[in-house]
């Protein structure tokens, strides 16, 4: 929580890859928006073809790739990092690859892909106005 330096916003990871960020934090707790939730949206893009979407979490372990350009030739093996482009996450942060791209649904294969692990990395990144820190999360 924010007795330990946490703060809304940050970003969280394990040691295979970007899992979320937080979104709510006590004194002596915080919650992660994981990039499986459904309300998680994630912009995304694929590195080597240059191509954005957004990552779309829907409760399962394979999460959507949607908002992609139409007519682009998205994958199975295609590599998802973070584009950058909303400024909650900084550009280029791992986080899966495409499974399957059958009939304009395409599934993502998160690198963290099960959801037990026993150590997250907090990190902090300067949020500017995307996400204000309400004032219940302001250490005392």
């Amino acid at each position: 929580g924010y007795t330990h330096g946490v703060h809304r916003g940050d970003i969280v990871f394990t040691d295979k890859s970007l899992i979320g960020r937080i979104i709510e934090v006590g004194p002596r707790f915080s919650r992660v928006l994981m990039l499986t939730d459904y309300f998680s949206r994630v912009p995304v893009m694929i590195p080597e073809k240059g191509i954005k979407g957004i990552l779309s979490g829907d409760n399962t372990p394979l999460p959507k790739l949607i908002f992609f350009p139409e007519g682009v030739l998205v994958q199975p093996g295609d590599r998802l990092v973070t584009s950058g482009d909303s400024g909650v996450y900084p550009a280029g942060l791992p986080i899966g690859v495409v499974v399957s791209a059958d009939a304009g649904e395409i599934s993502v294969r998160l690198n963290q892909a099960d959801d037990y692990f026993e150590f997250v990395r907090v990190v902090y990144y300067g949020l500017d106005e995307t996400l204000l820190r309400p004032e219940k999360d302001a250490a005392p």
